[in-house]
């Protein structure tokens, strides 16, 4: 038994070596951890945006009305964070460009919206992502 362990164990590092080589900075596992997606490290950057953009995808981590510390905590790995008085920035860097996600709190400083951002995307604001629909307290 602790032969197969050691030899699963072995062959996660390599799988998690070869995505550095494939995303030498962000991970889409980074992305899967912050939204509460299934994102692979296997996955392509096209499959990626893809998921992203498909208009049946909500995030399942992040809730509307949830609190903005919260909120943020999420984005922990991402390579560049930026926060403003109504808003916070998260960058995460991948080969084929920056993912951007933008999120919008209200005065009482609780979640609104997310907007997704990338070179590919047309729209100047991004495309919305669709949040876990949450009862306020």
């Amino acid at each position: 038994m602790p032969i197969k362990f050691l030899a699963c164990k072995v062959l996660r590092s390599c799988v998690r070596l070869w995505a550095r080589f494939r995303y030498p900075v962000s991970l889409p596992e980074d992305l899967s951890n912050a939204l509460g997606l299934a994102f692979s490290n296997c996955m392509t950057f096209d499959e990626i945006i893809s998921k992203l953009t498909h208009p049946s995808t909500t995030l399942i981590r992040l809730k509307k009305f949830m609190d903005r510390e919260e909120a943020e905590e999420a984005f922990e790995s991402a390579y560049k964070k930026d926060r403003f008085s109504k808003n916070s920035l998260f960058s995460y860097y991948f080969n084929e460009g920056w993912i951007e996600f933008i999120l919008y709190f209200d005065d009482e400083s609780r979640l609104r919206r997310i907007y997704f951002q990338h070179k590919m995307i047309e729209q100047d604001e991004g495309i919305e992502l669709a949040l876990c629909k949450e009862a306020i307290a």
